[in-house]
This record gives structure tokens, sequence and C-alpha cells, in this order.
């Protein structure tokens, strides 16, 4: 005799309720503690292969994604490229703090008039808390002045003024910043800082408590 039952089996009803159980705050917090450590295991190695290509890179940049780096680049303290073409064959400084987005800088272009149609190189430089938007484009010899912004789709050539807002192809000034952004931990959006690494503390400190001394 067969019996047939509309409720789930109890493995099915098991699996649903843990489902639906929300995730003890430990659990969570030693997970992202765990891909911390990954990311920042990651960014050690890639450091260490673009310092021996002959690259200066700060301890605290970050390389998010997958970059494409060529070239003797610098880049400072807790800026970030994040999935970015960097073509730094004729010298590329990216100062603190600023964010490349997904865009693409060249430092190299072929001398279209010459008969042997030579090679040119001409170094781009990124000042402190600059900030170029997805798919901008940094031609040879631009230079980006601190805090200024790049546009999404922007082709940028010569000088871009501190604190300026260019746009379009090519770029022009459309306006300027009012502040940079000096508040905000680049390290924690970038995911190399665990946000919930002061729970982790707070809940092992609490369940190991009893192995404190009695007084």
């Amino acid at each position: 005799m067969e019996l047939s039952s509309s409720a789930p089996p109890v493995s099915d009803t098991h699996e649903a309720e843990a489902a639906r159980r929300p995730r003890p705050a430990i659990g969570s917090a030693l997970q992202q503690l765990l891909r911390f450590v990954v990311r920042r295991a990651a960014q050690r190695i890639l450091h260490a292969r673009l310092r021996r290509r002959g690259a200066t890179v700060a301890r605290s940049a970050m390389f998010i994604g997958r970059c494409q780096i060529t070239g003797p680049i610098e880049i400072g303290e807790e800026s970030i490229v994040y999935e970015s073409v960097v073509d730094g064959r004729g010298g590329v400084a990216i100062g603190r703090r600023a964010i490349i987005n997904r865009a693409t800088i060249i430092t190299a272009q072929h001398d279209v008039d010459s008969p042997a149609f030579e090679t040119q190189y001409a170094p781009v430089r990124i000042g402190d808390y600059a900030v170029v938007f997805t798919g901008a484009i940094i031609l040879p010899g631009t230079t980006i002045g601190p805090g200024a912004v790049v546009a999404a789709g922007a082709v940028v050539a010569g000088a871009v003024p501190s604190m300026a807002i260019v746009a379009g192809n090519p770029a022009r000034t459309v306006r300027y910043r009012a502040s940079t952004h000096g508040e905000i931990d680049l390290r924690r959006i970038a995911g190399f800082a665990p946000r919930r690494l002061h729970t982790l503390r707070e809940r092992l400190g609490a369940r190991l408590s009893f192995l404190a001394p009695i007084p």
C-alpha cells in the first residue's frame, strides 16, 4: 500500500526552515573576513608582480577585476583601478585616493604623418582625488588635475584643471566640483576592509568570556 501526502519530505522541510532562518552575524562576519584575507593575499601577489616590472605601487592601492597594466606606472595610497586598461609604456602617475573605473589610459600612439609610422610616447598624470568614469579614454600627454572628474565616455587630451568636471569628445569643462570624496572609506567600498569585523570581535569576545580568570 502506498501513502501519499501533500506535505514536503522532512528533509526538505528542515532545509526550507534553515534557509528562512537568518544567518548568525558571527558566521557572516567570518565569511567576510575570509574574503578579505583572500583579497589581500591576491593584491600582495599583484603588487609584487607589478613592482618586478618597474611599477611603484602604494601598499594600500587596489586593483579590482580584470585590469590590463603595462609599463612602469605609479599609483598612490588608497587609489582604485577597476577593470581598466592602463598603458604605462610612456609613464602613468596616479595620485592618492583616485578612482579609475573601467577606463582606458593610453601613453603611446603612432605618428600618422611619418613614413616610418613611429611610435610616440607621452606620460599621463592623474592627480589626487581625481575620478575617471566608465568608458573614458585618456590620451597621451594628458594631465588631470587634483579632484577633477572625467565623465563616462569622455575622450580627454591636454590638461584638465583641478576640480573640473569634463565630458564629451573632445572633453570640455562643464562645471567645477564642490568637494572631493575625502570622507569615503575607499577600502571598505572596494571590499578590502571587512564591515563586520567589529561584530566578529564583539561576539567572539562574548562567547569566549568563560575563559576569563575568576576574580
